[in-house]
């Protein structure tokens, strides 16, 4: 393989040199001035090599390799093949690398006869004059004051009690998760590099947001006298219906000749109610 693993490849020359060309011929060209690069050297002339690397037939390899000898794309001294140009690439750049290495040498031998101001002897006396000494934990002890005044006035942070949280989103309402939510709270300041003073109030909008985001309004405890209503009301459908399919029991026993008592017996299971009650409401007591 080379030692320089990159060439100089004009798109625009190398279209035009195989503008003539036919497929063939353009695949064994292509692979063979590639070998020429990577080996830095003329390829050995082996026809059927050549056919194997190009996946052709050795009759069609032939072909194409006579029609580039002929042509002067490649010449070949009978035991190796090479191409005029990139000879002419080669030469230029084993000029070139002999040109750097010289250049390197010579820099080298350059710096190798400049003094060393560093280690040429002693530091001199007047440079020591302007120099400041190093400050100490006793040359500054109003900076140590000032310090621990800052420390003493940093306020300690209020962390998240978990159970007095749940007690707290309960009372309000709020149905989100509570440990589920602090979670991605703990995430976000740590992506963020934010930490709340009061993380109690941070956490407290925090699910405020997150109730507000989540698309469910607050649930906000009823009171007694709701619950009583509630009830009440509940109780008054629930007679509604009974009454109601009572009702239609009675029209389908007088109408299609039904067994009144099989319907009360439905009914009285899906509502759970007596049924001496059922009965008293069919005959209209």
């Amino acid at each position: 393989m080379s030692k320089t693993p990159w060439i100089k490849w004009y798109s625009g020359d190398f279209l035009n040199g195989v503008a003539d060309l036919t497929p063939h011929e353009i695949a064994l060209y292509t692979i063979i001035l590639c070998r020429i690069y990577d080996e830095d050297g003329p390829v050995p002339h082996d026809t059927r090599k050549l056919a194997r690397r190009c996946n052709m037939r050795l009759p069609q390899c032939e072909k194409a390799l006579l029609s580039l000898l002929e042509s002067g794309k490649l010449i070949s001294d009978g035991s190796f093949i090479d191409n005029n140009r990139a000879l002419n690439e080669r030469e230029k750049r084993q000029e070139t690398s002999v040109k750097q290495a010289d250049n390197i040498a010579h820099r080298w031998q350059k710096d190798a006869k400049k003094p060393n101001k560093n280690n040429n002897g002693p530091i001199p006396r007047k440079k020591t004059a302007d120099t400041k000494p190093i400050p100490t934990r006793s040359q500054k002890p109003e900076a140590r004051e000032k310090k621990n005044i800052k420390k003493k006035n940093v306020p300690k942070v209020k962390k998240v009690d978990l159970d007095d949280m749940k007690i707290w989103a309960r009372e309000r309402g709020l149905t989100v998760s509570v440990a589920g939510e602090y979670e991605k709270y703990l995430d976000w300041g740590i992506a963020h590099g934010k930490r709340h003073k009061d993380e109690r109030a941070g956490f407290r909008n925090w699910l405020r947001a997150a109730q507000k985001f989540s698309g469910e309004g607050a649930v906000v405890p009823k009171t007694a006298d709701q619950v009583e209503y509630d009830a009440h009301a509940a109780k008054l459908a629930k007679g509604r219906i009974v009454r109601a399919e009572i009702s239609q029991a009675r029209e389908r026993a007088k109408k299609y000749g039904f067994d009144l008592d099989d319907d009360l017996a439905r009914i009285s299971k899906e509502h759970g109610e007596p049924m001496d009650q059922l009965r008293a409401l069919a005959a209209g007591k």
